[in-house]
């Protein structure tokens, strides 16, 4: 079954400690204001890259995330980009 990944350009509302891994990383719960202004909360997924920046105070005005939604609901963050970076990568 393909996972349908949803993308938008969002602003970090909170930021709150989940859980560590296995090996070691960090997963943050992550609340966020969408496009259109919903509030949603997800977290990122084990071992993703994104949650060592997603604290970042430049995502608190202009975050690109992509993320997922398991079969229950949740909210599973996949990536995590900045201003900066988001526009290097789309030119």
């Amino acid at each position: 079954m393909k996972t349908n990944r949803i993308k938008t350009i969002a602003k970090i509302k909170n930021v709150q400690y989940r859980n560590t891994s296995l090996c070691g990383n960090n997963s943050y719960y992550i609340a966020f204001e969408d496009e259109k202004g919903e509030l949603l909360i997800g977290y990122t997924k084990p071992n993703a890259e994104c949650a060592y920046g997603c604290k970042n105070s430049e995502l608190r005005e202009f975050a690109y995330i992509e993320y997922h939604s398991t079969k229950s609901g949740k909210i599973v963050i996949d990536d995590i980009l900045g201003k900066s970076t988001y526009e290097r990568l789309n030119k």
